[in-house]
């Protein structure tokens, strides 16, 4: 069974993964997607419509109904340059040639920090606070660790421990610590202000936390985003304000509570950014 996905696209740090990919299996199964996992990597394949992620594709309607229903977990997968077989366990072999995917261009471009960007930033994210939508409920305990991200150097031993307080905690395919630590240190890189921070990011990344959340903050780490957050980002470079509530309202409806997470983590960088070591964010 070979798809020709002439309507499909795919981010720009595909070509990459599956360079460094080779045998891998079906890691994980969805009503409107599926991962696959490599020995390094994890490679989402969704339905048209959907978010790109930054580690994914998106395929048509046709392709994904047919695709869905034949695969089941742990099915073998085998990359062979831009082909992707996939053995599926319901039905024939699947080819999913992406050569034929439109790319689309996902790579996080740092832009310059200035108060005008930084004011635009903060008050279209103090818009969509709501404290009730996170996926913690944040104790006294939570908070010192969030406030420690915002007021302590991060090459210091009080950051990285905070840091690593939040890594794997919460729920979920990708918990809500691992979310606010991506959608912190996104506005770091955003605005170019991560020196370090790559690495760190990377060990996070291999601590107790999901596979899924991993393979978010290692693309984070090497400098690429989902589409939604794309979005954000140029509409940030642009100081466009429209585009930037419109950007935030998708981030919104990521997960059942990813994306508030994730603005949460944008707001703390964006304190850090302005206010540094001016006190707590929350007594």
């Amino acid at each position: 069974m070979t798809f020709s996905t002439i309507s499909g696209v795919m981010s720009s740090s595909l070509p990459q993964i599956l360079a460094r990919s080779r045998n891998g299996k079906i890691h994980s199964l969805f009503n409107q997607s599926f991962n696959i996992g490599f020995e390094e990597d994890l490679v989402h394949v969704g339905r048209a419509g959907g978010q790109l992620s930054s580690f994914g594709m998106l395929l048509s309607y046709t392709e994904m109904d047919a695709i869905l229903p034949n695969l089941a977990a742990g099915d073998l997968v085998k990359a062979q340059g831009t082909m992707l077989m996939l053995y599926a366990t319901y039905g024939p072999v699947i080819q999913l040639d992406t050569a034929r995917l439109r790319v689309v261009d996902l790579a996080l471009r740092p832009v310059i920090l200035t108060p005008q960007r930084l004011a635009l930033v903060r008050e279209a994210l103090e818009q969509a606070e709501d404290e009730a939508q996170l996926g913690l409920a944040l104790g006294e305990q939570d908070w010192q660790h969030l406030n420690a991200l915002v007021r302590e150097d991060v090459r210091s031993e009080a950051f990285q421990q905070a840091a690593r307080y939040l890594v794997g905690r919460g729920k979920g395919l990708t918990p809500s610590g691992d979310d606010i630590l991506l959608g912190f240190f996104l506005v770091l890189k955003l605005f170019g202000q991560d020196a370090g921070l790559t690495r760190p990011l990377l060990d996070f990344a291999g601590q107790s936390t999901t596979a899924i959340s991993a393979a978010y903050l290692k693309d984070l780490a090497n400098g690429f985003v989902s589409e939604y957050f794309q979005a954000f980002c140029q509409a940030v470079a642009l100081e466009y304000s429209d585009g930037l509530r419109s950007a935030i309202d998708k981030i919104k409806t990521i997960g059942s509570t990813s994306g508030y997470d994730s603005l949460m983590g944008m707001s703390l960088g964006i304190r850090k950014l302005e206010v540094g070591s001016q006190g707590p964010l929350r007594k």
